[in-house]
């Protein structure tokens, strides 16, 4: 979907992540053919090995069923520096 999003000029930027490697590993490899400058790429559990100095105007997820949706919303509220329900 970012990929798409990003192919559309909908985002100028991705910060993309996944906690499985050979994703993660894929997605690098696609990345290093002609998008590094505008593509980061993370091995992460959710957000939470992302550094903090990423940063993002919308976050596009699909959460595992493990994580509740008041410990998303408010992992997301932290790491956007947005209160609940602002962007």
């Amino acid at each position: 979907m970012g990929f798409s999003m990003l192919g559309h000029g909908l985002c100028e930027t991705l910060c993309l992540a996944d906690i499985n490697s050979a994703a993660v590993n894929c997605c690098k490899n696609t990345v290093k053919l002609t998008l590094e400058d505008c593509v980061s790429v993370y091995e992460s559990n959710n957000l939470r090995s992302i550094p903090e100095s990423e940063r993002w105007n919308l976050v596009v997820s699909n959460p595992p069923t493990s994580l509740t949706s008041m410990n998303a919303i408010s992992a997301l509220a932290t790491l956007t520096g947005h209160p609940p329900g602002v962007l």
